[in-house]
């Protein structure tokens, strides 16, 4: 089925004026991804799994880091993983 009618809802807070241009619709197969251009060397998924284990590590970095320093202890190694 083709579509008909295509309807774009905008809402911005205050006065103004929203312009858009011409749209295009695009037929994605499964595994294609919108957002990342063509021969990218990581999928999103791989993206996600990245970001969350590079958080997981700041965030244990920090829990250590706040441990250590309110029992007074490895003052140099807290000070090596704040640096």
């Amino acid at each position: 089925m083709k579509p008909e009618r295509l309807a774009v809802n905008v809402a911005f807070p205050g006065k103004g004026t929203v312009f858009l241009g011409p749209l295009r619709l695009v037929d994605l197969g499964p595994g294609d991804d919108f957002f990342l251009p063509a021969g990218s060397w990581l999928t999103s998924g791989q993206i996600g799994l990245v970001g969350g284990i590079g958080g997981g590590v700041l965030g244990l970095l920090g829990a250590a880091v706040g441990i250590l320093a309110s029992l007074g202890r490895a003052r140099a190694a807290v000070l090596a993983i704040l640096a």
